[in-house]
């Protein structure tokens, strides 16, 4: 989906960001389950759950679907009319992702932002005919919302699963040959300064003798 070039770069700004994940995933058994359940909740995403099936069964969105076709068709212009016709004959497609898709393409646009072309004339009663259309088009993007954090979710799920790995291997491969990077040496003055049975003394003997650190990286 990204391409190699924007693949590499991103599992390069993982590793970049190497200690801040350990950080976040300290003490954890499975660091990637922990993370993508964290995902999870921050989301509010049901993965198993259909959502374009749901909405297709959804017997009050076609109730709202056939409300905003009648809107178009009372005292509609011919475009108008013509609306009502796509509309109703969306409504009756029986796949649902098909029906979804026309009706998808029906009420958004290409970058799926509510059409604007939905206005009333001034022959129909505007209070009715906008409600009818805020209402079918609102049940349309709840369902794009809920499509996009599913999207979002397994996109970094991928993303975590594939940086997981790369950093488990790069750490391996730095152990053979007995080495540390910055990285290494920030997460390890981290836990010597927090958690080593040695913190209080260190970082008393720290507080007595320097008044600043100054941290560099150098190649």
């Amino acid at each position: 989906e990204l391409g190699l070039f924007s693949t590499q770069k991103m599992l390069r700004a993982f590793a970049d960001k190497r200690s801040e994940w350990w950080a976040y995933t300290a003490g954890q058994e499975n660091p990637l389950d922990y993370a993508l359940a964290q995902l999870r909740d921050e989301f509010q995403v049901d993965l198993d759950a259909d959502v374009i099936a749901e909405y297709c069964a959804d017997t009050e969105v076609t109730i709202a679907l056939q409300a905003f076709a009648q809107q178009l068709a009372s005292n509609g212009t011919e475009p108008q009319c013509n609306n009502a016709n796509k509309l109703i004959i969306a409504i009756e497609i029986e796949n649902c992702a098909v029906r979804f898709a026309a009706l998808r393409e029906f009420f958004c646009t290409k970058t799926d932002e509510p059409r604007k072309t939905f206005k009333p004339t001034k022959k129909q009663d505007e209070a009715s005919y906008c409600a009818a259309r805020d209402a079918a088009q609102a049940a349309l993007q709840e369902v794009l919302a809920a499509l996009q954090a599913q999207a979002i979710y397994r996109f970094n799920e991928h993303a975590l699963r594939c940086g997981v790995a790369m950093l488990d291997r790069y750490q391996q491969l730095k152990q053979q040959q007995q080495s540390l990077d910055f990285s290494d040496l920030e997460w390890r003055v981290c836990q010597l300064l927090n958690n080593s049975e040695h913190a209080e003394y260190l970082q008393y003997k720290l507080d007595s003798r320097y008044k600043h650190v100054l941290l560099d990286e150098f190649q």
